[in-house]
């Protein structure tokens, strides 16, 4: 029986979907909006801002502001606090837990390098993507956050999970197909549409990994939500700049043969008061996204997350299709006569997809679903009883062992 959510964990919800389409909408607007920057290859210095890379650091940069809300409640505690210290001994232990604090520090760059992967390469197949193509296809997610969970989290899958995960990756194949075949009445590459779809897949890989990272931080360690997405966004920030300075060398079709230019992404921004306004709304929205995001997770699961972020396709879609009409065809997208209707198939079946992984629907009542159920619970019940008669053993032996001389078979095993 599922649990009613609660208003706090609406108002999160709706604060996910509201500024998460905020900021996949001022991203893509921001690929599609011309400045004139450093001349190219082509002779050209005025065309649209293809630069992955700062639109990435930008993002690190929002993430980062989330210190500041974390900064402020901990002082308000560390003041509050303050009144228990009654002797040496107890300054010294809070001491010892900030020493703790600092070192603990340290494992948010693991899901920081996952951030840096996953939002590089979702950032560059978004160059080439329609914004609502992108985020269906970034439903992805949950098959491999599903996996990893089971992996890692040791989550356990039903077959309802198993069913959910094959409705889900049919509908992505829908939705890519139809990006692609899309490209081919426009004015758009196949080659690279196809591309776009490559890298974001690849990216939800990352971002999979990186929030089972953060769900195990934030339900195992206690950290506030917030706290997780500025010292992520601190370390994204600094491993970014390092990869944008090697971007800067690495051969590509940007202004002085680089992969990505960032002076040119600079001089671009500063000649477009369209760029400059949407760089940092697309700042702001990512504070606040991740921030919902978080507290999404800590207060009920990165399923439910994930369940979310499927959710604002629609918003992009619909808004991505009004912009369009609304600005002569200069931002957003058009609804595609010969294959939109193949895209709305694709996504109904994340939808559906998403929602059995969640159980929103109940098949218990089909026999073969029944049946396996039962199998899987009656292999886990099985398991458990080997595992435990196996620590009786093991127990037994450590208490025999104790009085005895170790093997030469181990002796062999501990030298190696």
């Amino acid at each position: 029986m599922h649990e009613k959510l609660t208003l706090h964990q609406i108002l999160l919800a709706l604060g996910m979907l509201v500024t998460g389409s905020i900021n996949s909408l001022s991203s893509k607007t921001q690929f599609q909006t011309k400045s004139k920057g450093l001349l190219d290859s082509d002779g050209k210095t005025f065309r649209p801002f293809n630069h992955a890379g700062i639109v990435t650091l930008i993002m690190f940069a929002g993430e980062s502001l989330c210190l500041l809300g974390f900064c402020f409640s901990s002082r308000k505690v560390e003041l509050s606090n303050k009144q228990l210290v009654i002797d040496q001994d107890s300054s010294d232990v809070i001491k010892q837990n900030r020493k703790t604090n600092r070192i603990l520090h340290l494992i948010f760059i693991l899901p920081a390098a996952c951030d840096v992967i996953g939002s590089t390469l979702s950032a560059l197949a978004m160059i080439h993507l329609d914004a609502s193509v992108a985020q269906m296809l970034r439903g992805s997610i949950i098959v491999f956050t599903g996996i990893l969970s089971k992996i890692f989290l040791k989550h356990k899958l039903k077959a309802s999970h198993w069913f959910g995960m094959v409705v889900t990756v049919s509908g992505l194949c829908l939705v890519g197909l139809a990006s692609i075949l899309k490209s081919e009445s426009g004015n758009q590459s196949q080659k690279y549409v196809a591309i776009g779809v490559i890298l974001t897949i690849l990216s939800q890989i990352a971002g999979a990994t990186q929030m089972v990272l953060e769900e195990t931080f934030l339900k195992g360690k206690g950290f506030k939500p917030y706290h997780v997405v500025g010292m992520e966004g601190v370390y994204g920030f600094f491993l970014m700049s390092i990869v944008l300075v090697v971007m800067q060398y690495v051969p590509g079709p940007q202004p002085g043969n680089s992969f990505d230019n960032t002076y040119d992404a600079l001089i671009m921004i500063k000649n477009s008061s369209t760029l400059t306004a949407l760089s940092f709304v697309y700042l702001l929205s990512i504070a606040f996204f991740n921030y919902f995001g978080l507290s999404v997770t800590r207060s009920m699961t990165a399923v439910h997350r994930t369940f979310l972020d499927a959710c604002r396709s629609v918003i992009i879609w619909l808004c991505s299709i009004i912009v369009y009409h609304s600005t002569n065809g200069n931002y957003g997208e058009k609804f595609d006569d010969d294959y939109g209707l193949l895209q709305i198939d694709g996504f109904l079946l994340l939808l559906i997809g998403t929602a059995i992984y969640n159980q929103l629907f109940d098949f218990s009542w089909i026999p073969c679903i029944k049946r396996i159920e039962y199998k899987i619970h009656s292999n886990e019940q099985h398991s458990k009883v080997i595992n435990s008669d196996y620590e009786k053993c093991n127990a037994a032996d450590n208490e025999t062992n104790e009085h005895e001389e170790i093997s030469p078979i181990y002796h062999g095993f501990l030298d190696d």
